[in-house]
């Protein structure tokens, strides 16, 4: 309870700084002091807004404080940040609560839900441990605003700022080119030249190895084979911490996963709650200005949000046709027909204007083994356990691994998996193109029907109740087989 007070006081304390409301700040810097005199982010907090609020004495004064209870408390000194802070406001240069450089992109529409999100990556990027963050989750489920979301918030604790790089269009190469996007002239993320005689990764790490920056580096997905940078910028640069959004895990030692999976749905057409699900939130902020906005069948809303399982950018692409058709023909839509999701926001990236693209591309990603087991896959419906897996679509191990690592299949429990809704209808089309895996849905009737049969003498027994809890876990795919 201590811990997540503390939490709560310093992020509501974060969130009135970005509002230039410096009297709560104060008031949520001071309740964290009193319980932890020695924690030196209240002090920063409260540094900080004594300073924007015109109290320069006050400020500097607080950081003489902070240095005392450091001494005294822990026999430490300020940190560097605490330091750099100090240094700004006494020499005059704390202007704006914007304290730091980046070059983060400002969002074109409102950022709708994902708190629990938000919080977590703050605790992970609070942790001096923690170097490599990874967002990972399938194409269009929201990554990027996440990342760009939470680099907001945190970019006041990075004295040399956060650094946003996109590698969406960097060729896929074994070393990707990753420093010429990190770094090399405009075009990079950093704007540096590099006038010295070594290899630009080189001249890259030697900059990285002096600042303390945060690093967002977008898209990674199909640059895997490009990793050993990132890690050579962690080794080499010890004050730099490195935020990656990505289909696929990096699979290097220092990296700490951040699953990313759809909004929050309602769970039923009658849930009382419906407006306070965020997937529904952003439906109906993304249609606010179409005729007819203001009169949204709430319940028809929640089937949409239901039916794409709150994936935002299959949400955004649904509302896109409010003012074209009624909810309940995108309903209709949506059940059957996958390029129904797409839009023409010029605004927008083109891999982002049809959900198709978005899928086509994590297809292209991988190779010939694991695209045969997620199209044989889709054979499935709802969850299934490994045993039916690599008995029915005659895979391995290592490719229903592979596809969970590329967040193509969810894996929940240990010994179960499952397809999004919108991935099982893209798969079933692909396994059309496999001739050769047509009776995939004959062996998946008869393996079930095998599943059945020998549960047949329990279930006319004296204790049926195992039995049919044993077919209830998989009776989306027992009616699928019948």
């Amino acid at each position: 309870l201590h811990r997540q007070a503390m939490e709560v006081f310093f992020h509501l304390a974060a969130c009135h700084g970005q509002r230039a409301e410096y009297k709560q700040v104060r008031h949520y810097a001071r309740r964290q002091l009193k319980l932890e005199p020695w924690r030196e982010e209240a002090h920063r907090q409260l540094m900080t807004s004594l300073a924007l609020s015109g109290q320069r004495s006050a400020a500097l004064a607080q950081y003489t404080t902070c240095c005392r209870t450091l001494a005294e408390e822990l026999g430490v000194e300020p940190h560097t940040n605490t330091l750099w802070l100090y240094n700004r406001i006494r020499d005059g240069n704390l202007e704006t609560s914007q304290m730091s450089p980046h070059n983060l992109p400002a969002p074109l529409t409102r950022f709708v839900g994902r708190e629990s999100e938000l919080e977590e990556i703050a605790s992970q990027l609070n942790d001096p441990e923690c170097r490599l963050l990874t967002l990972i989750g399938p194409g269009g489920v929201g990554k990027t605003r996440l990342a760009l979301a939470a680099a907001r918030r945190a970019v006041a604790h990075y004295p040399d700022g956060a650094w946003f790089v996109p590698l969406t269009g960097v060729r896929r190469e074994p070393e990707g080119k990753l420093h010429d996007r990190l770094a090399n002239g405009k075009a990079g993320a950093l704007e540096l030249s590099f006038p010295g005689l070594d290899d630009p990764e080189t001249e890259l790490l030697k900059h990285l190895k002096s600042v303390e920056s945060l690093l967002i580096v977008d898209s990674f997905e199909h640059l895997i084979p490009g990793a050993g940078l990132i890690t050579h910028i962690l080794q080499q640069a010890p004050k730099v911490t490195v935020l990656v959004t990505s289909r696929a895990r990096l699979n290097v030692q220092a990296e700490r996963l951040v699953p990313i999976a759809g909004l929050p749905v309602p769970p039923s057409d009658g849930d009382p709650e419906i407006e306070s699900y965020s997937s529904v939130q952003l439906f109906i902020d993304r249609t606010a200005c179409a005729p007819g906005a203001s009169s949204h069948d709430l319940a028809q809303v929640a089937r949409v949000c239901r039916l794409v399982e709150g994936v935002p950018l299959a949400i955004e692409l649904a509302s896109a046709w409010v003012e074209q058709m009624a909810l309940s023909e995108i309903v209709a839509n949506l059940h059957h027909d996958l390029d129904f999701l797409s839009a023409s926001f010029q605004d927008i990236p083109e891999r982002h204007r049809r959900l198709r693209a978005v899928f086509e591309s994590s297809w292209r990603l991988l190779g010939e083994p694991e695209q045969r087991a997620l199209a044989q896959l889709a054979v499935f419906q709802g969850d299934f356990d490994r045993a039916a897996a690599l008995a029915v679509a005659s895979i391995q191990q290592a490719e229903l691994v592979g596809l969970a690592h590329k967040s193509l299949l969810q894996h929940g429990d240990p010994d179960r998996y499952g397809l999004h809704a919108l991935v099982r209808q893209f798969a079933a089309e692909k396994l059309e193109q496999f001739p050769a895996l047509a009776g995939i849905r004959k062996r998946h009737g008869a393996y079930y029907l095998a599943f059945v049969g020998e549960r047949a003498d329990d279930l006319q027994g004296d204790t049926p109740q195992q039995a049919i809890a044993e077919i209830q876990t998989d009776l989306a795919n027992v009616r699928q087989a019948w």
